[in-house]
């Protein structure tokens, strides 16, 4: 009968150890659950997280899009406005330049005027023969008052 209690102490023995074996691993079971329950929540934060972000960006792109197409339009803008100052100031030194010429016409008309008049005063007096002075004759007392 030896045989027969060896047999059952061996057999209780790996009756224990296969119940420790079991509850390990079902303790193991039991973490890993917990442990993918974890993953899954994380994984689920992240993916909100992710799809948040990508939110965020298509909002800023879009922004930055709206941004790009008023620089664009103040761009353009400030272009055709330049080039119409270009334009104005053009126009305006050829403004200058006919007034330069007309100033210089009346300058040369002037200048003709004045010789002209000058000349004229010239030949007047030439022309004319010089007045005798006149005195006053003694004969005639002259009143004072």
């Amino acid at each position: 009968m030896g045989s027969d209690s060896t047999t059952d102490e061996v057999t209780a023995r790996a009756d224990r150890e296969a119940a420790e074996l079991c509850a390990r691993a079902d303790a193991e079971a039991a973490d890993i659950r917990a442990a993918a329950a974890e993953v899954q929540r994380e994984n689920r934060r992240v993916t909100e997280e992710l799809a948040d972000r990508r939110a965020d960006l298509a909002c800023r792109e879009q922004r930055v899009s709206a941004r790009e197409e008023r620089l664009d339009t103040d761009r353009a803008r400030v272009r055709e406005r330049i080039a119409d100052l270009a334009v104005a100031e053009e126009r305006l030194e050829a403004k200058r330049a006919q007034l330069a010429e007309v100033a210089e016409e009346r300058r040369l008309v002037l200048e003709r005027a004045a010789a002209l008049t000058a000349e004229a005063a010239k030949a007047r007096t030439s022309s004319t023969p010089s007045r005798p002075t006149t005195t006053r004759s003694r004969s005639a007392p002259s009143r004072r008052c």
